[in-house]
């Protein structure tokens, strides 16, 4: 089947469907394709921030509703390694400044069910599920994608088929290596079995791994580990499991537990490739843009948030390429906010072993400073004040 269109989309899922869903709002066709016959779960923090939260509110989703139960959230609490730092807990606000908006925890899978049901939904989006992408290439100032299901000449291609982006490298889409230690990550679910969970994202700091617990329901929750590969390993085998989530329940001042049924999904290397987000007439989205903190809870965020972004380029671009050139800055601003937010807060303290391995007193407040900036878009802020905020804070 030979299919023609404005813009082809490679990969459903948030950053995909959420860049479909934006085009059609605003009158523009697309056609899409994912590899899988239905919504697929994957790796993820399942946080999402307010910016994350007004951006599914633009689509019409509402968190919280029937249509996408959600648990409100309005603060990171950071909790240090066991008597090795001199402040035990730093909490970090992240409502909006206004206040209004908070941010949610959110269940991936239900998140992408919801987005699917609008992309079958709506008039203006063809999508192809079950298609994994054969070819594409570029021909003069069009695309031609091919799969199995069919062939399709568009004028713009998004690539939103995450993290290792076979597309993107097909297409020869430039990518930056990222400095640091190869990092991996496992999330899952559990739940509570006494008096339910905070509206805090907890999260425990380790010199061998951080954890994450992310209330998705008054007693089940999100929990997501970062750290080195044979630490990741050995976390997520079922063996050491039970002893983990005992260590991590008694530090957040919970009872975990894990039911066998609940699928462990484990991802990496995590966030070793920074890739050019225009190139011609192909933009890049979510994850195979850039992976911000995939499984602390800013992944689904910058898929939202980006997607936003690369529709209302592309609703702007017409016939000239050079219309694009505002998603560029638009997206790094973004992903600035966000990849400061995330880098001041936690992980660079995770980084730095050879640092004196506690939080000062006055990290808290400048972190909390640089996350309302962060949730809050309207606040201009450059990456280099957030970074003179982070050393000001040291003692």
């Amino acid at each position: 089947m030979k299919l023609a269109t404005d813009i082809t989309i490679l990969g459903a899922s948030v950053a995909g469907a959420a860049t479909a869903l934006h085009l059609a709002d605003l009158g523009i066709p697309s056609i899409i394709f994912d590899k899988s016959s239905e919504p697929k779960n994957k790796a993820c923090g399942e946080g999402l921030s307010p910016i994350g939260v007004r951006e599914l509110q633009r689509l019409g989703l509402a968190p919280g509703g029937t249509e996408l139960p959600a648990y409100s959230l309005d603060a990171y609490r950071i909790h240090s390694p066991k008597g090795s730092w001199r402040q035990r807990v730093a909490e970090i606000p992240f409502r909006d400044t206004a206040g209004a908006v908070s941010g949610v925890g959110i269940e991936r899978q239900d998140l992408q069910n919801a987005l699917w049901s609008r992309l079958r939904e709506h008039s203006l989006v063809t999508l192809l599920p079950g298609s994994p992408i054969k070819s594409v290439r570029s021909e003069g100032e069009c695309y031609v994608t091919s799969s199995e299901a069919a062939q399709v000449r568009s004028r713009f291609i998004v690539l939103a088929d995450g993290a290792h982006s076979k597309n993107s490298d097909r297409l020869g889409i430039p990518r930056k290596r990222i400095a640091g230690r190869a990092r991996y990550g496992f999330s899952t679910h559990v739940s509570c079995s006494d008096t339910g969970f905070s509206h805090a994202v907890e999260v425990l700091l380790d010199r061998q791994f951080q954890a994450f617990l992310t209330p998705v329901g008054c007693r089940r929750a999100n929990i997501s580990v970062l750290g080195p590969r044979q630490t990741i390993g050995s976390l997520a085998h079922q063996g050491q499991r039970s002893a983990f989530l005992e260590q991590v329940g008694e530090r957040f001042g919970v009872r975990l537990a894990h039911c066998a049924d609940e699928e462990i999904f484990v991802t990496g290397p995590i966030g070793r490739f920074r890739r050019d987000p225009i190139n011609g007439r192909a933009l890049v989205v979510g994850d195979a843009l850039e992976q911000l903190d995939p499984v602390g809870g800013m992944g689904m965020t910058f898929a939202l948030a980006s997607a936003a972004h690369a529709a209302q380029s592309l609703s702007r671009a017409g016939d000239e390429v050079e219309s694009l050139a505002c998603y560029r800055h638009d997206v790094e601003r973004l992903a600035r906010l966000l990849r400061g937010f995330t880098n001041l807060s936690y992980l660079s303290l995770a980084r730095r072993p050879e640092l004196p391995f506690h939080v000062p007193r006055r990290l808290a407040s400048a972190v909390a400073s640089s996350a309302h900036r962060a949730f809050s878009p309207g606040v201009p802020v450059g990456f280099s004040q957030l970074f003179l905020w982070c050393l000001g804070a040291f003692e």
